[in-house]
C-alpha cells in the first residue's frame, strides 16, 4: 500500500508526514508538493524537501495550472483572512494525488481547526465529500480537530518538533518570515501554552487539551473527553 502525503512545507503537513510514518510505516509513505502559483512556493518547496529528508521518504514535485482569484497567487488583497482562500486548491490537489502513479491507498492532507473560520475546504464537511468523490482512496486528516497548539503537541506526541525550524509557513516567502501574514500568527498560536487542566477530568496518563474552536470547551486530544480549565 502507499500513503501519500500532501507535503507543503508547512508545520501542519509536517506533522502529518511523522504522523504517518507512525501509522503506515516509512517504507509506506511518500510525499508530494504542489505548485499552484503560490507566492511563497520557492520557500515551501525547500522546506517540503527538507522535510522530506529528514524522514528519509520519496518526495514528487508537481506544477498546477496557476489558480487564481486569491492574494496568495498575486490578486489584490491582504495576506490574511479571507483574501488568501484559493479556490478548489485543496481539491484540485487531492483529485491530482488519487491519480499519481503509482496509486495510493491513503491519502493525508494537513487541515486543522484553527483553519475552518476562514478555508471552507479544511473544514470536515469537504473532507467528507472528497472521501465519497475518491472512493475507494481513503483520506487521512488527522489535525482536523486539532487547533495550532495541539498540532504542535501532536508533533511531540511523534518526535517531530525538531523539524519545525525547517518548514515554512510565511506567505510572503522573502528571507525570513514577516510575522503578520495570517500564517505567520496562525503559527506563532502553536508555541502559546493552553490553560492548564484538570489531570483528573479524564482517564488518560496526560491529558492533552483540545480547544473547539467554535466554543469554550477543553477536550482530551487522547480520549475526546472533557476536561476543565
Amino acid at each position: 500500500m502507499i500513503a501519500r502525503v500532501l507535503l507543503s512545507g508547512g508545520m501542519d503537513s509536517a506533522v502529518c508526514l511523522a504522523w504517518a510514518i507512525h501509522e503506515f510505516g516509512r517504507g509506506s509513505v511518500e510525499c508530494v508538493f504542489f505548485s499552484y502559483g503560490q507566492r511563497h512556493r520557492d520557500r515551501e518547496y525547500a522546506a517540503a524537501v527538507e522535510v522530506a529528508r529528514h524522514f528519509g521518504v520519496n518526495h514528487w514535485a508537481v506544477k498546477l495550472d496557476h489558480l487564481g482569484g486569491s492574494s496568495l497567487t498575486g490578486d489584490p488583497g491582504d495576506l490574511s483572512g479571507e483574501a488568501v482562500v484559493v479556490p478548489d486548491r485543496n481539491a484540485t490537489m487531492l483529485r491530482q494525488a488519487a491519480r499519481m502513479f503509482p496509486p495510493a491507498s491513503v491519502l493525508v492532507m494537513g487541515a486543522c481547526a484553527d483553519d475552518w473560520g476562514v478555508f471552507p475546504d479544511c473544514r470536515p464537511d469537504f473532507f467528507d465529500s472528497m472521501r465519497a468523490e475518491l472512493s475507494p482512496i481513503s483520506i487521512e486528516t488527522p489535525l482536523v480537530n486539532l487547533n495550532k497548539r495541539g498540532v504542535f503537541i501532536l508533533a511531540q506526541r511523534y518526535g517531530g518538533t525538531e523539524i519545525l525550524e525547517w518548514t515554512w509557513s510565511c506567505y510572503r516567502g522573502g528571507g525570513s518570515p514577516c510575522g503578520d501574514c495570517g500564517a505567520c500568527v496562525a503559527r506563532a498560536s502553536a508555541f502559546i501554552a493552553p490553560p492548564p487542566i484538570d489531570p483528573d477530568a479524564c482517564d488518560c496518563p496526560s491529558p492533552v487539551p483540545r480547544i473547539d474552536p467554535y466554543g469554550d470547551d477543553l477536550e482530551c486530544m487522547a480520549c475526546g473527553g472533557k476536561v476543565s480549565p
